[in-house]
């Protein structure tokens, strides 16, 4: 399946994300860590350079293409479906919301990361 490429791709290329996790639950949970870790960095209102700036919205464009290539709407079709729709919508605000004086889109994409990240670590 595409997600375990693109996790191995994460893994080869995040230094930070832990090695050989054989539980997809807690890889899950990782990769939703390190989404709303860029994303504080994203949507802070400090200016951040270029480069530094580019490299947060790679890592986290990454991991929402990772969260929605993990998603089995056969398995969980309404759930699959509405966390589809929220992956979806943080990655357009990072797209619209990208600008080199800082971020412009919605910044409540933290709190819909961080409630996210609250509800997976209850499961």
């Amino acid at each position: 399946m595409f997600y375990e490429q693109a996790k191995r791709s994460y893994e080869l290329h995040e230094t930070s994300f832990v090695e050989n996790i054989e539980n997809n639950h807690e890889i899950v949970r990782l990769i939703l860590k390190e989404l709303q870790k860029h994303l504080i960095i994203i949507t802070s209102c400090e200016k951040i350079d270029l480069s530094n700036q580019a490299r947060h919205y790679a890592k986290a464009h990454t991991a929402l293409h990772l969260l929605l290539s993990s998603l089995d709407p056969e398995k969980g079709e309404e759930i699959s479906n509405n966390l589809a729709g929220l992956y979806l919508y943080v990655q357009q605000q990072l797209i619209e919301g990208r600008d080199q004086d800082g971020f412009k889109g919605d910044i409540n994409i933290v709190g819909i990361v961080t409630d996210l990240l609250e509800a997976w670590e209850q499961m």
